[in-house]
């Protein structure tokens, strides 16, 4: 059986403009499970001055106790992306103007935290001075995928105990940038008593929470892993492995069986 469960994001790249007289540009909201850059321009009045300093007003997009580095936000011109910082930056305006609109570009990464970020641009001249305010709204994602490329066949038997054991390591993957829980249940009851065991490998376990016994499962969700965002690891993820157990294979009815396991992601 092979379980995938996922949140596909598609990333449009849009461009669109706004008077600037408009204090707050919105861009949106994202959940980017990968890098993205996102495009968009911003209506100006006529500007006498050949030349003008762009600048922040603040070194972070803030979002009440989180930040986002504000280097993610690039000036584009014909000589190329020009990086906005708290450093006044002399621009001009031949380069960066086009039917009175100029055009910026922002970097989404998939680490980001959930939360509405803000920050002020700043364009400055001898005669004028513009603040443009923006911000974003990075929303929560999960995504968890099937690991395996193999179902899992409970046939290993103990003789001491007469249990039956799911041969090999199947593995469950997990990405977020937010806390998250997995539950598992089987598509219909049973009366045969199936019991899951999880592990995790050795980074994962530094976010994740979990039991080191064998867990009963059934028709109803059960808990069986909790973990935080997967973005502060080195590798992105979180690695899951689970064994699956019938007790007292004496007990069963002689036959194949088929039992679908259920994955949910919280």
């Amino acid at each position: 059986m092979k379980l995938k469960i996922s949140i596909s994001i598609i990333m449009l790249i849009l461009l669109f403009s706004i008077n600037i007289e408009a204090a707050e540009i919105y861009l949106g909201s994202f959940a980017p499970e990968k890098e993205e850059n996102y495009t968009f321009a911003v209506f100006l009045n006529e500007i006498e001055d050949s030349n003008f300093s762009i600048y922040y007003e603040d070194a972070f997009f803030s979002s009440e106790n989180k930040i986002i580095n504000s280097t993610i936000l690039n000036l584009l011109s014909q000589e190329g992306a020009v990086p906005v910082s708290l450093e006044h930056i002399n621009i001009d305006k031949n380069k960066v103007i086009r039917n009175q609109q100029i055009t910026f570009q922002i970097k989404l990464r998939p680490d980001y935290e959930p939360g509405v970020y803000k920050n002020t641009v700043i364009l400055e001249g001898d005669n004028f001075k513009k603040e443009i305010g923006i911000s974003f709204d990075i929303r929560p994602w999960r995504q968890i995928e099937n690991g395996s490329t193999y179902n899992a066949v409970i046939e290993n038997m103990k003789t001491r105990t007469h249990n039956l054991y799911s041969s090999g390591q199947q593995k469950i993957i997990i990405k977020s940038n937010c806390d998250w829980k997995l539950k598992v249940m089987l598509d219909s009851d049973t009366e045969n008593n199936i019991s899951i065991l999880l592990g995790t490998d050795s980074e994962s376990r530094q976010i994740t929470n979990h039991s080191n016994e064998f867990i009963n499962i059934n028709e109803k969700e059960v808990l069986v892993v909790s973990g935080s965002k997967t973005t502060t690891l080195k590798s992105g993820q979180v690695e899951i492995y689970y064994q699956l157990k019938i007790e007292d294979f004496k007990k069963i009815n002689a036959g194949k069986k088929h039992y679908q396991l259920n994955f949910v992601l919280e």
